[in-house]
């Protein structure tokens, strides 16, 4: 009998391939299929392709980006983030060749092509055609909501449990990069207009469920995200008015609101302390609230222990380096080597199931680690020069969307300092970054590209 999953994997790459489907469809299926991970726990990473994952990576962005006769390129050619995300993908090519585990950084390469096409790809989508864009979004989140649904609570006993020993709501894809997806997609959705996502009430249908969704998927990085897309999307609407009465009301209201939370979990914790204690204990999102309690550390917080003790490791091994592996890096992947050299131990990883592009958890060590300080300032330049360009946009032109954007750029550094962003193109997490930054590319190149009407093909 033919698993369900993977017939509907196939199904939605054959309408991403088929040569007939309005790309409209070609795009709405590639974003659904993009939650299914067909991998398993089992997978032996450091020496083995995943058919499944090639197919995903490279074989279906590439045929939509022919399909869109590179456009795309044509429309970001004079934007400067473009271009150092370029320039940060030639070095980590160019150091694969000092890497001691070239089959993963062959895949890593693989992550950065997945990023680079589809931003090029919905760069195009936004500029032919914005509204029927945010619709295929919207829509395809619909759709993911669905999968979360099957996977979280109707396939109980599926030998691959995305949702961790906590059961997290999730795809079929990692809990964490379903929570980077969520927080970002609340982002964009947030400013589009109700008219372009057919009506208000489909529009507060969706903001409600993406909510719902945050909260189920309960992770302690999104619950913050959240706190701060929430305040600062209240303050940037007073703002794009330009209305001090406002800026001030929906100021002095958070504000309000936030001191009464916080005074009431205080109180709480002072005079119930056994019964708080107890219940931030069990609900994963909560236990950030454990700071209230006088024997608080660290490690009380899930998985702070194993982050905390792997970045400790990798900056140990950073003072061990001689002067060029600091200034160039150990090589693209390399990171790898500290279960294959049994310098750390996680999750059981031995030289061939160790997934090398995912063990840092935070992308500024890795980069340092990896392409030392030369990779790691091409890096943050690049972060830097998208930083700048949001903020610009939203000075320039005044509008709540922009300002809302920027917002993004905060979840994306606080999943940058605790994920592994750099290998997740292949899930919806790392898709909708490319999704946002093409969005943000698109509105900035106004005065750049305007195609004629030969080489319009609608979205």
């Amino acid at each position: 009998m033919v698993d369900p999953i993977l017939f509907i994997f196939g199904f939605l790459a054959l309408v991403v391939i088929f040569p007939l489907s309005p790309f409209k469809w070609s795009l709405l299926a590639y974003l659904i299929l993009v939650h299914i991970n067909l991998v398993d726990n089992s997978f032996t990473s450091a020496t083995s392709i995943g058919v499944e994952n090639a197919i995903k990576v490279i074989v279906l962005p590439t045929i939509l980006l022919v399909r869109t006769r590179f456009l795309g390129f044509r429309i970001v050619r004079y934007n400067l983030a473009f271009w150092l995300w370029i320039i940060f993908g030639i070095y980590i090519t160019v150091a694969t060749i000092w890497s001691p585990l070239k089959l993963p950084a062959i895949k890593q390469i693989g992550f950065f092509y997945a990023y680079t096409v589809i931003w090029l790809v919905f760069v195009y989508a936004f500029k032919m055609d914005r509204k029927e864009t945010y619709k295929i979004v919207a829509r395809s989140f619909i759709a993911a909501f669905i999968l979360a649904i099957i996977q979280t609570y109707l396939l109980v006993n599926a030998p691959n449990n995305f949702g961790g020993i906590d059961d997290r709501f999730t795809s079929f894809t990692a809990s964490q990069n379903f929570a980077l997806y969520l927080a970002l997609l609340l982002i964009i959705l947030i400013p589009v207009k109700p008219k372009h996502i057919n009506g208000n009430l489909s529009k507060i249908i969706l903001i409600s469920l993406i909510l719902l969704s945050i909260v189920l998927n309960a992770s302690r990085t999104n619950l913050v995200s959240l706190l701060i897309i929430l305040l600062l999307v209240a303050v940037f609407w007073g703002t794009s008015k330009q209305k001090f009465g406002q800026i001030a009301f929906v100021t002095g209201l958070l504000s309000s609101m936030i001191l009464l939370v916080f005074t009431l979990l205080l109180l709480l914790s002072t005079f119930y302390k056994s019964e708080f204690t107890t219940f931030i204990q069990s609900n994963r999102s909560l236990q950030l609230l454990g700071v209230l309690d006088d024997n608080f550390t660290l490690n009380d917080i899930g998985t702070a222990r194993f982050r905390t003790n792997i970045y400790a490791t990798l900056l140990d091994q950073i003072e061990q380096k001689p002067l060029s592996e600091v200034l160039f890096g150990s090589g693209t992947s390399s990171t790898g080597e500290l279960i294959t050299q049994g310098i750390f131990n996680y999750r059981g990883y031995n030289e061939s199931t160790v997934d090398a592009n995912r063990l840092a958890h935070n992308e500024f060590l890795r980069a340092l680690y990896e392409w030392g300080v030369f990779g790691l300032a091409i890096f943050v330049l690049f972060f830097i020069a998208v930083f700048s360009g949001t903020l610009n946009l939203a000075r320039k032109r005044k509008i709540f969307k922009f300002y809302v954007s920027s917002t993004s750029l905060i979840v994306i550094f606080l999943f940058l300092m605790l994920e592994n962003i750099l290998a997740g193109s292949g899930g919806p997490g790392g898709i909708i970054i490319a999704i946002l930054f093409a969005d943000l590319a698109a509105s900035s190149t106004i005065h750049y590209y305007l195609p004629s009407k030969m080489e319009i093909q609608r979205v």
